[in-house]
């Protein structure tokens, strides 16, 4: 049982969205076999580590207990009085410990404007917590930009995009680049759903069981049919003060219902809260969570706890990698080329498993470093993106700059032209919608009645065709946008 650290290096985007040129996208994998045993072979694993379970932990809105309880513990193993204690851990099934992950879906403006996670409030972790955080895989959920009366929130797309800019600047000032793919709807609120998946987000996260606007995603985390383009997910709520309760019934229901689906099939749970804080107690039951997970009978290291970004792209990097084999003598080499990952993918590790043989020695290149178990013929092959480009280069669907009350319409004026043709996406508070007219820039929403400034206007993308002439983006939806 091995761990070998190879190599680190970089890989960063270009301004057309790929990676820069050379050999980065390939990991080649030579394995020498003490004796041959039909055809050797590898085969990509369903999770990392092979494992047969995952439970995804994240928790909501950027309190303090981000830094202070969870990765306090978590990471760092400490107890609440500042002693140390022993978080759990899991092994990479090559004897090599590995330590439980979380994510933390943030929004970032409170309702007065101000930056939430400055340091100026004591009750939210600073970006400083976030970026020591992120160095260590844990990972940033967009949970919009903020509530306030600038932020733009009624505008979807721009409370999405202003966010993971608002992400970007801060971490890049400690050093680190941060990129997220996965949303989380703030509430129950409509619009962000088939918004961020026409952004190129690849999860939104539910709070509440929600159906996504377009109808068109899963809407429970069942990884048989697993959709790598898109996925709604449904999270497990396991309540905000961690209390007895919650440890005597919650959890339990939760993790039964998991571990059932162990020698069955590959399954995962996605669970959330917005607690623990930094009380004693809401600490000392989270801390019994963890323990609880980890020692139960039936866990036996079967559980993988990684972050919504490293399950995910796990799962993307195991369908978009391609895979060829060699055998020369006892050697079995596998060329594993990467260049058909998405751009913003972080973790692009994989997990092997050899057939045919016994492992006796194993070479990588073109990864970050790599650990095998000749004894079940596990190889863990390590490679994470750190250097991005920041989400102020995207291309974005055209700006709304204005829509103003004309007696019985509404003129629109968008920053760049677009196309449309369908007024039923379009509907307008007290009124009703008769018809749209225009072209380029300038567009009118036709009404029955005479409409006022301060009323609110709603387009729903999904019942919608308004388009970017010069990019193709779909224009993202609008909700209660207050008309001037």
């Amino acid at each position: 049982m091995i761990d070998i650290r190879g190599r680190r290096f970089i890989v960063v985007a270009n301004g057309g969205g790929g990676e820069q040129p050379g050999n980065d996208g390939e990991i080649i994998i030579t394995v020498m076999l003490n004796g041959i045993n039909g055809t050797p072979g590898a085969q990509i694993a369903d999770f990392k580590y092979n494992k047969d379970l995952a439970l995804i932990l994240e928790k909501d809105d950027g309190g303090d207990g981000d830094y202070k309880t969870l990765f306090r513990w978590l990471e760092k193993g400490e107890n609440f009085n500042g002693s140390q204690g022993t978080a759990p851990t899991y092994t990479d099934g090559c004897g090599n410990p590995v330590k439980w992950k979380a994510s933390f879906a943030v929004p970032t403006i409170g309702q007065n404007g101000d930056d939430m996670h400055n340091g100026v409030n004591p009750t939210y972790t600073t970006w400083a917590q976030y970026a020591e955080a992120h160095e260590k895989g844990w990972t940033l959920l967009n949970h919009a930009y903020g509530e306030d009366a600038d932020t733009k929130y009624e505008d979807r797309e721009a409370t999405i995009k202003m966010n993971e800019i608002k992400f970007f600047n801060e971490l890049i000032q400690y050093g680190v680049y941060c990129r997220t793919r996965h949303l989380v709807i703030p509430d129950t609120q409509e619009g962000f759903t088939s918004s961020a998946f026409s952004m190129g987000y690849k999860t939104v996260g539910s709070a509440f069981g929600l159906n996504s606007d377009d109808r068109q995603n899963d809407k429970q985390f069942n990884i048989t049919n697993f959709n790598v383009d898109r996925l709604m997910m449904v999270r497990e709520h396991l309540g905000d003060e961690w209390v007895q309760a919650m440890q005597d019934y919650a959890i339990p229901l939760a993790m039964n219902r998991l571990f059932g689906f162990k020698g069955q099939q590959k399954a995962a749970i996605t669970v959330f809260s917005h607690g623990p804080g930094i009380i004693e107690s809401q600490y000392n039951y989270f801390k019994q969570f963890t323990q609880y997970v980890s020692n139960r009978p039936d866990n036996n290291d079967c559980l993988w706890v990684p972050s919504v970004h490293e399950f995910w792209d796990y799962l993307e990097t195991k369908k978009k990698s391609v895979k060829t084999e060699v055998v020369t003598g006892n050697a079995l080499k596998i060329t594993i080329n990467q260049n058909a990952i998405p751009v913003l993918n972080q973790f692009r590790d994989l997990s092997l498993i050899i057939n045919g043989g016994s492992i006796a020695s194993v070479n990588v290149t073109g990864a970050d470093g790599y650990s095998f178990n000749g004894a079940t013929g596990l190889i863990n092959v390590r490679k994470k993106k750190t250097v991005f480009l920041t989400p102020e280069l995207d291309a974005r669907p055209a700006k709304l700059l204005s829509a103003t009350a004309a007696g019985n319409s509404i003129a629109l004026v968008f920053e760049s032209a677009i196309t449309q043709s369908i007024a039923g996406a379009w509907s307008v508070q007290n009124n009703t919608v008769t018809g749209i007219s225009g072209s380029s820039t300038n567009w009118s929403i036709d009404l029955a009645n005479p409409t006022s400034a301060g009323t609110k206007m709603y387009y729903r993308m999904q019942n919608g065709d308004a388009t970017t002439v010069s990019n193709g983006l779909k224009i993202c939806s609008f909700i209660e946008y207050p008309i001037s």
